[in-house]
Parts: structure tokens; sequence; C-alpha cells
């Protein structure tokens, strides 16, 4: 399984310009149009803050082919992020107060989104939980939670919600020897006091 890995929520300096009549897409060269420290605002897709499922965001769902997000939410924010080394193509979108980021095996019209992801403060699940929720109260709302490592982020897995993946916020100076111990059991009462939830990552079920 693929670890979930969710940058920090950064945009890009600017919009890739196009001509008259072109689909707007992703610049060329993935080196210089990484997502940098601007935090450029994404275009609006809806003025609703949207539901967020296991598998859905808003009018996105994992899996829906990148022509069929550009039918629903014309105007995207196109940039790239660099996993171990490979250029990979995201796009950034915004739903009310709730941004998200969609990610993308490659270009192409049918391919589908694989990972959505958000850290606005405003997004909630059905459960009530989301960026800023204690690890705690994630647990007693979702169930016995999993943890796993993915470069260098800790991400909690409810057991009994399929699809669902939380970045958490550890506070304090990173302890590997704790946190490695918190994935090999799973007990949270092993992780700092104030441990939250830094992003909601929907991989689908």
């Amino acid at each position: 399984m693929r670890l979930p890995v969710i940058p920090t929520l950064l945009w890009l300096l600017a919009l890739p310009s196009v001509g008259t009549g072109q689909t707007v897409s992703w610049p060329a060269d993935p080196p210089s149009h990484q997502l940098t420290s601007d935090r450029r605002q994404a275009p609006q897709c809806g003025s609703a803050t949207p539901s967020i499922t296991a598998s859905s965001l808003g009018p996105i769902s994992v899996g829906m082919a990148l022509r069929d997000v550009r039918s629903r939410c014309p105007q995207l924010l196109y940039a790239w992020l660099i996993l171990e080394g490979d250029p990979e193509p995201v796009a950034v979108v915004r739903f009310g107060s709730v941004e998200a980021l969609l990610e993308f095996a490659d270009t192409l019209p049918t391919t589908p989104v694989y990972r959505i992801s958000t850290r606005s403060a405003a997004a909630r699940t059905a459960d009530s939980v989301g960026p800023g929720t204690p690890v705690a109260e994630l647990a007693r709302r979702l169930g016995p939670l999993e943890f796993a490592l993915g470069e260098g982020r800790l991400f909690a897995i409810p057991r009994e919600h399929a699809g669902y993946s939380f970045e958490l916020l550890v506070p304090g100076e990173w302890d590997w020897d704790r946190i490695l111990r918190v994935q090999r059991t799973g007990d949270l009462r092993l992780l700092p006091a104030g441990t939250r939830v830094a992003a909601i990552v929907i991989i689908g079920p």
C-alpha cells in the first residue's frame, strides 16, 4: 500500500499562461513550477463548504477522470509535486473556504484522481473531524487507529472507516523512537499531548 504523502499546503507562484482556445494544463518544466511558499489563492469552484466522505470532497471523487474534474471545476491551479525525485501533477481548487489538493499519476484526460487532501480548518467529515481535531477525539469518533509513516510524517488510519487517512501534527521535537513505537503498537497514548489532525487524506475505499 502506498503510504499517504501530503505536502505542506503551499501554492504555485503563478498560474500557467495559455493562448486563446487552449486547455489550461500543467507547466512544461516541473522543477521550475513546484509548489512554493507563495500562497496564491486557488480558483473557486462553488461557494458552499463541501461535504467530505471517504471517497470524495464536494463534487470531486477519487477515481474521477481529469476531464470530468475539469468539467465540474473548469478553473484549477496546476502545479507539480516532487515525490522521491519524480514529478507528480497536482491541481488545487477551492470550495467555499476549503482548499483541496488533487493528485494524478499523469496529465492524460482519462487519468483518475488517486488522492484528495485538505488542510483547511473548515474541512470536516460527517463525523465532525478534520484539521485541528485532537488525536484522542479522532479515535473516539472513528474507532481504533493504525499508524503509518510517510516521508517523515505520521498518519492515523481508522480501521473501521476505509478510505480515510489523517496526517497528524506532532508538537515538540520529533522523537523517532517514540513515533516508531506508536506505529508498532498503535498506542496513541504514546503521542505527545497536543497531537492533532493536520490534514484529511482521501484515498477511497
